[in-house]
Order: structure tokens, then sequence, then C-alpha cells
């Protein structure tokens, strides 16, 4: 139902949600019993440092409607943590394994956390990295 309200609406990060929770309003549903936040701590290796990947992340992960933060890692890694529905959460895992196209990503681990619902938004952290 969520994907097929993305690909009809084409709406963006708070509208998204905003229009679904009017959506199951009228309808008399629950929108939190179907809109589940999962969290994913997401950590990417590669050649993922001096090629923009924090920036594509977070254009990434705000055109869909995700949130929560990126950073470098001291080890040449990036760090990345991620809330949002299943799908989407999971729509912003598949694009790290991409990457952006001066990238090379080789692997992306990926750990199960509890949501918090501490963010508002999807940043970027300048700490820990080199650049």
């Amino acid at each position: 139902m969520i994907r097929m309200c993305i690909q009809r609406r084409k709406l963006q990060g708070k509208l998204f949600v905003q229009f679904i929770r009017k959506r199951f309003a009228r309808a008399g549903g629950n929108v939190e019993a179907h809109m589940a936040t999962i969290r994913r701590r997401v950590v990417i290796s590669g050649r993922v440092q001096g090629v923009n990947f924090r920036y594509y992340t977070r254009s990434m992960a705000r055109q869909v409607g995700a949130v929560g933060w990126v950073r470098n890692l001291p080890d040449g890694n990036v760090e990345a943590v991620i809330e949002g529905v299943p799908e989407v959460v999971e729509e912003v895992i598949s694009w790290c394994w991409n990457g952006p196209p001066s990238g090379r990503v080789d692997n992306v681990l990926v750990q199960e956390e509890s949501p918090t619902g501490e963010f508002a938004d999807f940043d970027i952290k300048y700490t820990g990295g080199y650049f």
C-alpha cells in the first residue's frame, strides 16, 4: 500500500507521511500500526570517502523520507543510522550498495537496532572522519 502511494503521488519526506496519516484517518484506521518504524546502522566499505558519498546518501534518504545521519569513519568507511518505515529504510540500504557514480562499494554491513524516534531529518555528521 505504501509503495503504491509513493509511486502514484511522488511525495517526499514529511509530505508523504502527512499524506499517509490523512488517508488512514479518513479510512478510520490506525496509521501507526501500518507505519512501524525500524532502525538500521549501516557501515559501508570501499572507495566511499572523498566521493561525496555522505551528500548523495543524505539526498537519497531525504527524497524517500528516511531520517537519521551519515558520517565518515577514521578507518575509511562510512557509517549511517537510518530510521523510517521498512520499505524506505530498505530502499536507502539498497542505494548504499551502489553508492555515488565516483565511488566503489565493496561491502555493506547492516545491524538492526531499536528505533528511538530522535531524528527529525537526515543529516551529515562531521565527526570521526577525514573529510
